[in-house]
């Protein structure tokens, strides 16, 4: 729309302003695009050169790893959406449900006294259970063997040689032979759960969506926030060499030294409230992984480690994530709500079809050229692949549908 096509009498001068910098046209789309393409860029060239990732051509099965272990022979294995891939310093093998792995979404991993590797696995909303690898055959535990549900977040081997898997029903113990159940009904916090630990003394604690449960062998016990715990769900659990016990939370990370509770947050140094990680290393430091960055902590001070050049690669996937992403559909929307009177533009046309190949092509290059996630870098095209394309679609059909009805009923009647 040229601006000769504006009288005084018919626009202001602000729905001029708008329509210049609203009305899609294929200039608006190249700047967009280019634009993106430069901050996506920009993005990873901050984060370091893309050859320092594993990614699937050296045979990870996915490129989202959520759980991480290495064996008594010093092989790593890596729990991703794909399977389970080992890593044995030179070549690498990848596990799936074609080789007995009950589902290929991993989400925790341990090696037993025995040296059988145990797989959780997670699988949407129908969980799969848990698989045993001996090194030469599988065997699955699902719920119809004992265990109390399916989708299983950790596992932990105690001292005297139990497994014990977390769920999202509560938590179950495998001596064997044979499962034993506890939910609240036995005096868990909340049967959400999501880590586990067993102390130097022998007690096992449980993160749940209820609180903080610890169980002695006999009695069980449930902190919250009214213990000075930062929040309800507990998402890791650390046991450091003075005997402190750290509970990372969506609050911080809170430590009980067995008779009082202390709490840091980012107003104490930690790079951000939300903790998802904790380790101690063997200098005794402690580190924590939060969406903010990392923080360590010496005992007395902490220091933050983030991206090579600070803040700034967070304000680039900022806008190329969601205020470019935004902006496209803010003008998509209004270009149809202004054009709405011109059949040509929602009459169903062949050239929707090769907008939406393109776009489904380059959500997928791009999110495997840049290693990430739809709904990361390539977010763009995937909103254009998945919503807006298809939105428009329906639109477009049940319009042409509505036209030609229209039409025939008048040629009928006339």
């Amino acid at each position: 729309m040229k601006n000769s096509d504006y009288t005084d009498d018919q626009v202001t001068r602000w729905r001029r302003y708008i329509d210049k910098y609203l009305l899609l046209s294929w200039k608006t789309v190249l700047i967009i695009a280019g634009v993106w393409v430069l901050l996506v860029v920009l993005h990873k060239a901050m984060y370091g050169p893309f050859s320092d990732y594993f990614v699937p051509k050296d045979c990870l099965g996915s490129d989202g790893a959520g759980a991480i272990l290495q064996d008594t022979d010093g092989n790593l294995w890596f729990g991703t959406s794909g399977g389970v891939s080992r890593y044995d310093g030179a070549s690498w093998q990848t596990f799936t449900t074609k080789d007995g792995l009950a589902d290929n979404e991993v989400s925790a991993m341990l090696q037993d006294g025995d040296g059988n590797l145990w797989f959780g696995t997670w699988a949407g909303r129908e969980g799969a259970g848990v698989s045993r690898y001996d090194g030469t055959s599988w065997q699955t535990f699902t719920s119809k063997d004992g265990l109390v549900e399916d989708h299983v977040s950790a596992i932990l081997q105690d001292g005297d040689g139990n497994l014990w898997f977390s769920t999202l029903g509560g938590v179950s113990r495998y001596d064997g032979a044979s499962w034993q159940t506890f939910t609240t009904n036995d005096g868990l916090g909340g049967n959400r759960v999501s880590c586990m630990l067993q102390d130097r003394d022998g007690n096992l604690w449980f993160g749940t969506d209820g609180g903080l449960s610890r169980y002695d062998g006999a009695s069980w016990q449930t902190f919250t926030t009214n213990d000075c715990l930062t929040a309800y769900v507990c998402c890791s659990i650390l046991h450091d060499t003075d005997g402190n016990l750290w509970f990372g939370a969506a609050g911080g990370v809170s430590r009980y030294d067995g008779t009082s509770w202390q709490t840091f947050t980012t107003k104490d140094g930690l790079a951000d409230n939300e903790i998802r990680s904790s380790l101690q290393d063997t200098d005794g430091n402690l580190w924590f992984g939060t969406y903010g960055g990392v923080s360590r902590y010496d005992g007395t001070s902490w220091q933050t480690f983030t991206t090579k050049i600070g803040l700034v690669p967070n304000a680039v996937f900022i806008l190329g994530t969601l205020v470019i992403p935004v902006y496209f559909i803010i003008s998509l929307v209004y270009t149809m709500i202004r054009k709405m009177k011109r059949d040509e533009y929602l009459l169903l046309s062949w050239k929707i079809i090769p907008a939406w190949v393109l776009s489904v092509v380059l959500h997928n290059v791009i999110g495997y050229l840049f290693q990430e996630g739809a709904g990361h870098d390539e977010v763009v095209f995937f909103f254009i692949a998945t919503l807006v394309i298809p939105l428009y679609f329906i639109i477009s059909l049940v319009y042409t549908v509505i036209r030609k009805v229209g039409k025939l009923v008048r040629n009928r009647t006339s």
